[in-house]
């Protein structure tokens, strides 16, 4: 029965992945430039609701939440090998 429940979950958590990467190529769509300058934009709209700098931000998304997802990932694979 565990493992229908380990199933749901990593159901819902990869629905999550395809669905984030949807939503952000809905939105930072090309030419690369266009999406470049978007990108840097929503940052600098963060850092100001965040009272801190756009480099702030820029780390805290793209290294710690990056290193977050990756590190789930592994133990996400390190737990279903070990099954």
């Amino acid at each position: 029965m565990w493992w229908l429940l380990l199933s749901a979950v990593l159901l819902i958590y990869g629905f999550a992945y395809v669905y984030a990467f949807i939503k952000m190529l809905q939105h930072y769509h090309l030419p690369f430039n266009a999406a470049f300058d978007l990108c840097v934009d929503d940052l600098q709209r963060l850092a100001a609701k965040w009272n801190t700098t756009y480099q702030m931000v820029n780390l805290l998304i793209f290294i710690l939440f990056y290193l977050i997802l990756l590190g789930l990932n592994i133990l996400i694979s390190y737990y279903l090998m070990s099954l």
